[in-house]
């Protein structure tokens, strides 16, 4: 029988479980976003304003949907 510690541990392990899961959807989701846009022409095109994204940050963050000026404005505002 388990005992209060083990039943924890095994809860935690399956929330861990869990949001690794729906990290990795989350991920797929953007990845498969991505290769939407580029079939469309708009890979590498900000969403917000437009501007061409650097290579330099797509190569960082392939799916990423702004450029880091558009980025930083909409982390400014959520914050805020």
């Amino acid at each position: 029988m388990k005992d209060l510690g083990d039943m924890a541990n095994d809860v935690a392990d399956e929330k861990m479980i869990e949001t690794l899961g729906s990290q990795e959807l989350m991920h797929m989701k953007a990845i498969d976003a991505a290769l939407a846009r580029i079939h469309e022409g708009t890979y590498g095109l900000c969403a917000t304003c437009s501007k061409k994204i650097p290579e330099e940050r797509l190569e960082a963050l392939p799916s990423t949907t702004q450029c880091i000026e558009c980025q930083k404005t909409n982390e400014r505002r959520r914050r805020g």
